[in-house]
């Protein structure tokens, strides 16, 4: 959660913002030092992470003060120079994701939520030429395939892992999940194994789609 500090916001279908903003996330603190002057239907704004979650991630705040992140941004940075790039789709609503969780039976996890919101989905775009580009993979499966598969996978998973896993990804020999803890683990269905991948959703996405993070 962000909170102002020696400013001025107005909450409605315009905020203004006159001075800093600090908070925390699992312990690791980050704020803007900076003003930030303006009117806006809704803030965006580039704060430093630190302790378990580096560099520099972007979050927008909500009409209600809420900090959310752009996983757009996040996906476009992290693939950014590469010969892919993410393909987004058309973001759920509050209901989909509603009807999403009742086929689950689970609560979403906050940050996969927040990237179903801003896009059902996302893809793995190779270019071949510069006229012609072709879809790869999914980076993170759209709420369909969300529900079809995560169940069956969390079913498998379940004798050695007893808390709720949501799936959300494929790879070669790997299906991605979030823990209730908001950590990423690797299901490798051969070994029948339960691997740490990632410690939040963030640092996937950021290592993940650009090679970075090994599985």
């Amino acid at each position: 959660m962000l909170r102002p500090i020696l400013g001025d916001i107005s909450w409605g279908g315009e905020q203004t913002l006159t001075s800093g903003l600090v908070g925390s996330v699992a312990g690791a603190g980050y704020g803007v030092g900076a003003a930030i002057d303006g009117r806006c239907s809704a803030l965006d704004l580039i704060v430093s992470l630190g302790g378990s979650i580096a560099g520099v991630t972007t979050v927008r705040l909500s009409s209600k003060g809420e900090g959310l992140m752009v996983w757009r941004e996040q996906f476009e940075r992290a693939m950014a120079g590469g010969e892919s790039r993410p393909r987004f789709q058309k973001g759920l609503d509050d209901s989909g994701c509603a009807a999403l969780e009742k086929k689950l039976k689970v609560v979403l996890p906050t940050a996969l939520r927040e990237l179903l919101l801003e896009s059902n989905g996302v893809q793995e775009l190779l270019k071949l030429s510069d006229e012609e580009e072709v879809v790869t993979a999914w980076l993170i499966w759209p709420a369909k395939m969300i529900g079809s598969s995560s169940p069956g996978l969390a079913k498998a998973a379940m004798r050695i892992h007893k808390g709720t896993l949501v799936f959300f990804a494929p790879a070669d020999d790997v299906t991605f999940a979030l823990d209730t803890g908001g950590r990423v683990l690797g299901w490798y269905a051969i070994d029948r194994e339960l691997r740490p991948i990632a410690n939040s959703l963030a640092e996937f996405v950021e290592g993940w789609p650009s090679g970075k993070l090994e599985v």
